[in-house]
């Protein structure tokens, strides 16, 4: 990621990148590096944030059909979960029913 501290301030149309130990004059405009994160912002947009109005996948997903091959393993797996929650919460309640009904002495 691009962070303002890594710049220097504009020096006569470059900027000064300080890399290690000195600073490098490195050619390459503002505009560049805006268009670059620009690039990224929008590929990270697009192609690797979820977005939960679309069904929590990403919008390339979308656009590339494989919104249905993503949604049949989350099913899959949802599916494992709550049966073997259900299994786990009817054991404890069997073993906490079973704890309240001792025969009294």
């Amino acid at each position: 990621m691009v962070n303002e501290r890594m710049f220097a301030p504009l020096f006569r149309g470059r900027l000064r990148l300080s890399v290690g130990m000195g600073a490098h004059l490195i050619s390459i405009s503002l505009i560049e590096i805006l268009t670059a994160i620009r690039t990224r912002t929008i590929e990270l947009s697009n192609h690797r944030r979820q977005q939960e109005g679309i069904g929590s996948v990403a919008p390339a997903d979308v656009y590339y059909e494989r919104r249905d091959g993503i949604f049949q393993p989350r099913e899959e797996q949802k599916r494992v979960t709550l049966e073997e929650r259900f299994r786990y919460n009817r054991s404890r309640s069997q073993e906490i029913n079973l704890g309240a009904r001792s025969p009294k002495p």
